[in-house]
């Protein structure tokens, strides 16, 4: 980080959006220079933020939607750059949404429904980004469900019923998306029922 590589990596995603392969291996040495739970950590996910990752990440996603691999990527990244309990990472989740990831995350599990990994980190991505108890985390949920989430993560659990991390992740996701005391909290609720999430 130090020796400038986000920037870097941004600028290549950026520079050859063509390429699936490099949108591939940029995201994943995002998602590996981004991991930790460290103070180090959440500083890295701030500089990828700030380097503009979010807009390349969900730009790579849109132009190879056909490519599994880098829907895979993809979605771990943003799953990455959004985590976080402290304030940095609750103000990492609005611009991810803002930058299109939540339909483009739903669009992947959709195009990728055979492909349990990316099912799984999907599911993953949408429960870092959803979370949050404020009015932001709020729109979020209300987003991922008006972009087809719950449709797409019941999908993804009878699909995949023998592979219990993305059984995990699915009801992960589902608790996310439903939960809320506010009438939007409540209003979520019953498209999660009739989106079959309960039998």
């Amino acid at each position: 980080v130090d020796a400038g590589a986000l920037p870097q990596i941004v600028a290549a995603m950026r520079g050859h959006t063509a390429n699936a392969s490099t949108q591939e291996v940029a995201c994943w040495a995002l998602v590996n220079i981004t991991s930790g739970v460290n103070v180090q950590g959440r500083a890295r996910r701030r500089v990828a933020a700030d380097a503009g990752a979010l807009t390349q990440i969900v730009a790579a996603m849109r132009a190879h939607a056909a490519n599994a691999a880098v829907q895979e990527q993809a979605c771990r990244t943003l799953s990455n750059i959004a985590y976080g309990n402290d304030a940095q990472g609750y103000a990492r989740r609005q611009p991810t949404v803002d930058a299109g990831a939540l339909p483009q995350i739903v669009a992947a599990m959709r195009g990728h429904t055979a492909n349990a990994s990316t099912q799984e980190v999907a599911c993953w991505a949408l429960v870092n980004i959803t979370s949050g108890v404020n009015v932001q985390g709020r729109a979020r949920r209300r987003v991922a469900a008006d972009a087809g989430a719950l449709t797409q993560i019941v999908a993804a659990m009878r699909a995949h019923a023998a592979n219990a991390a993305v059984q995990e992740q699915a009801c992960r996701t589902l608790s996310n998306i439903a939960y809320g005391n506010d009438a939007q909290g409540y209003a979520r609720r019953q498209p999660t029922v009739d989106a079959g999430a309960l039998p």
